[in-house]
């Protein structure tokens, strides 16, 4: 264990020969990472994943074995899980050496409208930076707010890429499939394809736990 971050040993990649997945330089223990590489995964870990999410992983480490490696459409009502899943996915994508980007959703088009207002050409690079990325992007409570024109067409651009270029996203969201269908059938038909959808337990378990 590094600082705050526990790894399951049997999502640790295990090696045919004794050497480290990285820098391949000999090593004693069979998990694949060299004592200097799994601390730098783990300050890695550590500098994206929010440190209340950080034991997301055991708690769903079930149900990650059965995700990784897929793009997902995580869909359920506040306070499901669907954030601490998507989470716990990608602690194990980024320990096993994968590029991640997380982007909050509804911050991410209000800081877009500030781009807008500098030109269209800065928010329009703004959102190919993003659309095309090439490691895993985790995009986080789609549709928690009424989405307008301009965030339908910026999710479409977004989602669009990923389908076209065969690239991972993780995706939650408050609505079900059915009504990303109803707001633009050319996002939801895309995501019907790409991803696997997961639906999480009808319960808010902040309101459970108070």
């Amino acid at each position: 264990m590094k600082g705050n971050i526990q790894i399951s040993r049997s999502l640790k990649p295990k090696l045919k020969t004794e050497r480290c997945r990285r820098c391949y330089t000999p090593i004693e223990e069979k998990y694949g990472y060299c004592e200097s590489c799994m601390t730098r995964i783990c300050e890695t870990i550590e500098s994206k994943i929010p440190r209340k999410y950080l034991g997301m992983y055991n708690l769903y480490f079930e149900k990650i074995l059965q995700l990784r490696n897929k793009s997902l459409f995580i869909t359920g009502k506040t306070g499901s899980g669907k954030t601490g899943l998507s989470f716990g996915i990608m602690q194990s994508e980024l320990f096993d050496g994968k590029s991640c980007k997380y982007i909050c959703y509804p911050e991410y088009i209000d800081g877009l409208r500030n781009f807008q207002n500098d030109g269209m050409r800065t928010a329009h690079y703004e959102k190919m930076k993003i659309a095309n990325y090439e490691g895993i992007l985790l995009l986080d409570d789609v549709g928690a707010e009424t989405l307008s024109e301009f965030d339908r067409e910026t999710l479409y651009i977004i989602v669009n890429a990923r389908y076209i270029y065969n690239r991972r996203a993780i995706i939650t969201s408050n609505m079900s499939l059915n009504q990303v269908g109803e707001m633009d059938d050319r996002i939801a038909s895309r995501i019907a394809e790409m991803c696997e959808i997961v639906e999480m337990e009808d319960i808010d378990y902040r309101v459970a736990t108070v």
